[in-house]
């Protein structure tokens, strides 16, 4: 059953990595959330693989998303920067469904062997 969810987040991954933002976005504001963004991201990316490798133990970052979720819907007005609000609201929901299925899968972290005494 590992296996399987490991592949599964391994297939998500692949596929939230193909809607990327611009390379730079002219409205400065949602430019910053961009990179404030990006750090979060790589954050929670490298949780659920060091989670998957059992090198490291879940943390929940749920809150996070949906306060910076909030964050990006009230930085700039309703009628400005569509595409980009609709980028940010895809890639948050998407690393929202990563971060509830690895919660879910249940790794476990990998025992530490000694060394062998020969």
């Amino acid at each position: 059953m590992n296996a399987l969810n490991k592949e599964k987040i391994f297939e998500e991954l692949r596929n939230y990595h193909t809607q990327q933002f611009p390379a730079k976005i002219k409205n400065p504001v949602m430019d910053n959330l961009r990179n404030e963004f990006a750090v979060m991201e790589d954050r929670i990316v490298g949780m659920i693989l060091s989670l998957v490798s059992g090198k490291s133990e879940f943390v929940d970052s749920t809150n996070e998303l949906n306060s910076f979720q909030a964050k990006v819907k009230t930085s700039t007005p309703e009628n400005e920067e569509h595409a980009n609000k609709n980028i940010f609201a895809a890639k948050i929901s998407k690393l929202a469904e990563l971060v509830s299925f690895a919660k879910e899968s249940g790794f476990k972290l990998k025992t530490v062997r000694g060394a062998k005494v020969v």
